[in-house]
């Protein structure tokens, strides 16, 4: 593309010229306007699926927003295939309440329609982490949710819950199957139960010869806070949808 050049065209621009002064009103030659047509059907037709209207259709029946049209499809194909490079399913961390709500979903377990969502549906029925029925998610929400009925699922409900790298096979790991989900726990272990030493005396004293028994379980003092966990902080998490 290029400016008006023309010989009554002046420093690039259009003029609407002056008779009295002897200055030309700027002619336009048809290889400036097959410049300007080409630029123009060139946007349109990179939009794709735009039709231009045949050649002979009047005036009167021709679309006179075909550039529009293509504008808004070029913006609109920007925005999926520029930010939203994951794939479908795919988990972000986001340090921010604020977030794309058309692509990405937070995982609430909120009952969603399958039609608004069908690649992100057909996508959970091939992930293997979908629930067998509606009762079985409900028992584990950590999973993709079948729905109510044929016309809903629901998401997965990870809130408030750590994140855990899948064992893959790996000898000896302990963690829960894909998707699954396993209740808070310390490990196994013991304590050392104190106690003080002091010799008896008199009828109620228990000697070691008497082979007497004492049958009770003490407990150690209570310690540590509402919950086991490791240091953290708290994140936004949201998964695509879309």
């Amino acid at each position: 593309m290029h400016k008006i050049d023309t010989p009554s065209a002046i420093a690039g621009k259009f003029v609407a010229g002056d008779p009295q002064n002897g200055q030309a009103a700027t002619q336009i030659n048809p290889a400036y306007m097959n410049m300007l047509q080409d630029e123009l059907v060139a946007v349109v037709t990179a939009a794709g699926s735009i039709a231009l209207d045949p050649p002979g259709t009047p005036v009167v029946d021709q679309h006179h927003d075909l550039l529009l049209q293509a504008i808004n499809k070029l913006i609109a194909a920007a925005g999926d295939s520029g930010p939203h490079v994951t794939q479908l399913l795919e988990g972000k961390e986001l340090h921010t309440t604020l977030y794309d709500t058309v692509h990405y979903r937070k995982p609430d377990g909120a009952s969603l329609l399958r039609a608004d969502y069908p690649a992100a549906w057909a996508a959970i029925q091939t992930s293997g982490q979908l629930a067998a029925s509606h009762a079985a998610w409900l028992a584990t929400p950590t999973l993709w949710g079948p729905g109510v009925d044929a016309t809903h699922f629901n998401m997965k409900d990870l809130r408030a819950l750590f994140r855990r790298v899948d064992n893959d096979g790996k000898a000896g790991a302990l963690g829960p199957v894909l998707g699954g989900y396993k209740a808070n726990q310390n490990a196994s272990h013991t304590h050392t139960l104190p106690s003080d030493e002091a010799d008896g005396s008199g009828p109620n004293r228990i000697a070691n010869s008497d082979g007497g028994s004492i049958d009770h379980a003490p407990l150690t003092g209570a310690q540590g806070g509402d919950e086991a966990n490791p240091d953290h902080t708290s994140l936004r998490y949201v998964i695509r949808m879309k």
